[in-house]
């Protein structure tokens, strides 16, 4: 842990126990994890089975840095683990939306989109 901290440091971040502490000591009502290390982000770890569940369960790599933030904050404070597209929106107390922002990205567009445009010039 204090490795990970002082790697953290270095490179200008913050590990999950400091910002959770940090979120502590200011009195921040909610706390936002982003920005993970790749070591966290890179696609999806198969948890152990639960008793009487057939398959493993799959779980963000991720939760683990909100459950250790939630081990410092307790009940007092919500911890949110971000996720590619996450909308928090500020009226209703940054509680994040329940699906992605977007259904089809901006850049993603069609052939028949770009055609259209095309002729309209």
């Amino acid at each position: 842990e204090e490795c990970m901290e002082r790697e953290a440091i270095e490179k200008g971040h913050s590990t999950s126990a400091m910002a959770a502490n940090f979120a502590a000591a200011c009195g921040a009502k909610r706390l936002v994890l982003s920005h993970f290390s790749a070591r966290y982000s890179a696609g999806h770890a198969a948890a152990p089975a639960e008793a009487g569940t057939p398959e493993p369960v799959l779980q963000d790599p991720a939760e683990k840095l909100g459950q250790e933030a939630r081990k410092i904050l307790g009940d007092d404070v919500p911890v949110t683990v971000a996720k590619d597209f996450m909308v928090l929106r500020g009226d209703r107390d940054f509680a994040p939306e329940p699906q992605l922002a977007m259904k089809r990205l901006p850049w993603h567009r069609s052939s028949v989109d770009i055609s259209a445009r095309s002729e309209e010039r």
